[in-house]
């Protein structure tokens, strides 16, 4: 047995009536991905021909290599499908989950309130809560981002007010304190 990462792949025995261990280092040689990919060795449909002459059958070894091929494409794009569909398919359930916890995040920001906020922020709960909830989750998303962009500007705005006034207050306190 050849190792191959984790696991041992069988090897043939000595006696190799249809060709199949030359097929083996065939595709050894040009990978076994490749195989995946349809790139498949040309002994692999030598051996399989002397397979169907030792049972009598009138298949052919270059049939029996597309058919693998084509079966081997099929699946690959059946697992493409799948991935695509669970990506982008918002019933899937860990798309919907993801909804669940986007409609959450928008409640609790929305019923929080624009207290606070710069007077063109507000405009962000011109819409109702429910008329919000019923959009697609990108707008859920954005306007999640918008309100948590307008939070950190009042934020910063009350900051550069207490700063701007720190010069004033001193004059006041000393003002207080020497008359």
């Amino acid at each position: 047995m050849v190792e191959y990462g984790d696991r041992a792949l069988p090897r043939f025995k000595d006696h190799d009536q249809w060709g199949t261990r030359h097929a083996v280092k065939e595709q050894d040689q040009i990978g076994w991905h490749q195989l995946l990919l349809g790139r498949i060795g040309n002994k692999w449909s030598d051996a399989q021909q002397r397979h169907i002459d030792s049972l009598q059958k009138k298949n052919t070894g270059r049939r029996w290599t597309i058919s693998l091929i084509q079966k081997a494409l099929e699946i690959a794009w059946d697992m493409w499908e799948q991935r695509n569909h669970i990506k982008h398919n918002a019933l899937h359930p860990r798309a919907a989950a993801a909804v669940v916890d986007v409609k959450v995040q928008l409640q609790l920001l929305y019923r929080k309130g624009h207290a606070g906020f710069l007077s063109q922020d507000r405009l962000l709960f011109s819409k109702s809560e429910t008329k919000l909830l019923k959009g697609e989750a990108k707008e859920m998303l954005q306007w999640i981002t918008s309100v948590l962009n307008a939070t950190r500007r009042a934020a910063q705005a009350k900051n550069d007010a207490y700063a701007s006034m720190q010069v004033e207050r001193a004059i006041m306190q000393r003002w207080l304190q020497h008359s």
